[in-house]
C-alpha cells in the first residue's frame, strides 16, 4: 500500500510531467522517430528505478519532488541522475530540441 502511494506521488510530480513535457517538445521539434522511441522507452523504464531510489532515500524523494514542482530541477535531470543509461537518448534529442527553441 505504501509502495503504491509513493509511486503515485512520484508519477504525479516527476514521471507524468516529464512524459507530457517531453512528448510535447519532441513533437514540436520534429525529432526522428527512432530517437523519440528511445527517449520514451527510457522514460517508461525509469519508473521502477525512481521507485527504488525513493525507498532507499526518503530525504532525496521529498526534496526532489519539491524541487521539480517549483521548477528548481527538471524531470530530465532527475531521470538521468537515477537512470544514467537514459543520458544518451536525451543527448540525442537535445540538438533537435535546442534548434526548435531558436
Amino acid at each position: 500500500m505504501i509502495q503504491e502511494f509513493v509511486l503515485s506521488i512520484l508519477s504525479f510530480f516527476i514521471i507524468d510531467p516529464f512524459r507530457a513535457e517531453l512528448n510535447q517538445k519532441l513533437a514540436a521539434a520534429q525529432v526522428p522517430a527512432e530517437i523519440v522511441q528511445q527517449v520514451r522507452a527510457c522514460a517508461t523504464a525509469g519508473g521502477p528505478a525512481l521507485l527504488s531510489r525513493a525507498y532507499g532515500d526518503w530525504w532525496w524523494t521529498g526534496t526532489t519532488m519539491v524541487y521539480v514542482a517549483i521548477g528548481m530541477r527538471s524531470p530530465e535531470s532527475v531521470l538521468v541522475e537515477v537512470v544514467p543509461t537514459c543520458a544518451p537518448a536525451l543527448r540525442a534529442a537535445q540538438p533537435f530540441l535546442t534548434a526548435a527553441r531558436v
